[in-house]
């Protein structure tokens, strides 16, 4: 039996209550539990139902059971792990607006971290309210990169490079990596934040310092700050790869698994950049023990080796050549499926024929990987989606392996739309697949979230509807659109549903 993960935010007194439910089944002589029993109490393996030894199993065995099943080697440790991970949490989008330097430093941090991004014209407002807020604190000295004032700080108390406070309970250094300001806005003297990282490193600060948010076990470190990404968009650091080099340089780990998810799978833009991966790489990506992080969280955290694979299956199913062909050369293991439930268990060979992605896909044959999971289903799908019409329609000249297509691929519309891919939403129209199939959202969304007008011209003319609803936000497409930031977009649409509409 496997090592079972603990949920998202773990709670004791379940976990209490799964130990008593476990003992009182090992007693009444329930094979599942007599089972996981076996499998993970460390002096239990020859246990049977209907005998003395389950009949009086006792609850501090079935306390051991549950923690060597989530990893841990006994229940104390699972208690401290526990205690670790609730001191770790922090959750920077609940902390309240407050008042003066102090809500000036929550403004410019509100960054990868949070719901929003940085709000830059409250920002710029407040700090003409507040000029010296670099001065205000070593945290608002850190965030705002000003050497002299971060000096001054820390001529008096050197331990302060180390300590947490300000809005978000954060150490200097990750209020200076998740910080963004407009250059514009900077205050004479700021603006340095190499010199202050380097100031903070040598008194102390720890270059892996981060906090898990709302407790959830990807850790968010100052290397994750740097690099930005993710959901919202997230502007990197300023100061960029020079930044996460001297991180790196003081020991920072390289296996940093938040970053390669919001600059992989959590991106919301897909970009074949290699600049910050083989500066990872450079420093240990995809080896190694994991660091501090890994040892804090056990298997909550994944191994190095899982978080170069992710990294190669975004790559794979993106189809982003310039990094599959790095990780790669890089000895990331071609076969190794991601863990990420995104990608439902797939290789990064399947990923990439799947996606329509022939460079990526032939890149991994070349690589040795294993291609006996991708049978005619799956080629069909990826003819269609590289726009392959010739072979697309060869394939489809089985009828039965195209309804078995249309039945288990009924978003390929869809997914052609979201890679922006106009010829290859015609040639899976022209092969019978919905347009407006609904899985989540319908084609129109994905493109309109994408500002592809091209795309969405193209599923109006082929009838698309713009009136659907996704099954989410409830919202149209071209609310999706206003959520992506395109308004004329937006407007486009709503015009054509009230056209519609009338």
């Amino acid at each position: 039996m496997p090592i079972e993960p603990l949920p998202d935010h773990p709670d004791l007194e379940r976990l209490k209550r799964r130990a008593k439910t476990l003992r009182d089944l090992v007693r009444a002589g329930d094979d599942e539990a007599i089972s996981l029993v076996r499998e993970h109490h460390p002096r239990a393996h020859g246990i049977r139902a209907d005998t003395p030894e389950a009949h009086g199993f006792p609850l501090a065995d079935a306390q051991l059971s549950v923690a060597r099943l989530h990893g841990l080697p006994s229940w104390p440790a699972l208690r401290r792990h526990l205690d670790e991970a609730r001191r770790l949490s922090r959750s920077p989008q609940g902390v309240a607006a407050g008042t003066g330097p102090d809500e000036l430093l929550r403004l410019v941090a509100f960054h990868d971290a949070t719901d929003r991004c940085v709000d830059h014209e409250r920002a710029a407002r407040a700090l003409e309210e507040h000029p010296r807020a670099p001065r205000h604190s070593l945290f608002a000295a850190a965030a705002f990169g000003d050497p002299s004032a971060a000096r001054e700080f820390l001529a008096v108390d050197p331990s302060a490079a180390s300590r947490e406070g300000g809005p978000f309970s954060w150490p200097p250094l990750l209020y200076l990596t998740y910080a963004r300001v407009d250059p514009r806005h900077l205050p004479p003297g700021s603006g340095d934040h190499l010199a202050v990282a380097k100031l903070l490193l040598h008194h102390g600060a720890d270059p892996d310092a981060g906090f898990l948010w709302d407790g959830l076990p990807s850790p968010f470190t100052a290397l994750t700050g740097v690099f930005g990404g993710g959901e919202q968009r997230s502007a990197s650091h300023p100061a960029g790869l020079a930044l996460a080099e001297v991180l790196l340089a003081a020991g920072a780990e390289a296996n940093d698994n938040q970053t390669i998810y919001n600059r992989g799978a959590g991106d919301a833009t897909a970009r074949d950049d290699t600049d910050f991966l083989e500066l990872l790489l450079d420093h240990g990506l995809g080896r190694g023990d994991g660091g501090p992080w890994r040892r804090r969280l056990g298997s909550r955290h994944p191994a190095p080796e899982q978080i170069a694979a992710d990294a190669l299956q975004h790559a794979a199913e993106q189809g982003l050549p310039r990094r599959a062909d790095l990780l790669l050369r890089r000895g990331t293991d071609p076969d190794r499926a991601s863990a990420h439930p995104l990608y439902r268990g797939r290789s990064p060979y399947e990923g990439a024929v799947l996606h329509g992605n022939d460079e990526v896909a032939a890149m991994r044959e070349s690589a040795g990987a294993d291609i006996s999971p991708v049978g005619p289903q799956e080629r069909l799908v990826g003819a269609v989606l590289s726009a392959d019409r010739p072979a697309a329609m060869l394939a489809a000249g089985d009828a039965a392996l195209l309804r078995e297509c249309r039945r288990h691929h009924g978003d390929l519309v869809a997914r052609a739309a979201a890679r922006s891919r106009p010829e290859a939403v015609l040639l899976s129209v022209d092969l019978g697949f919905d347009v407006d199939a609904l899985r989540g959202t319908t084609a129109l969304h994905e493109a309109a979230v994408r500002g592809e007008t091209t795309v969405v011209d193209l599923l109006l003319e082929l009838g698309a509807d713009p009136s659907l609803l996704d099954t989410t936000h409830h919202a149209t497409a071209a609310g999706w659109a206003h959520h992506g930031g395109h308004p004329q977009l937006a407007e486009h649409l709503e015009d054509v549903t009230g056209e519609s509409a009338g």
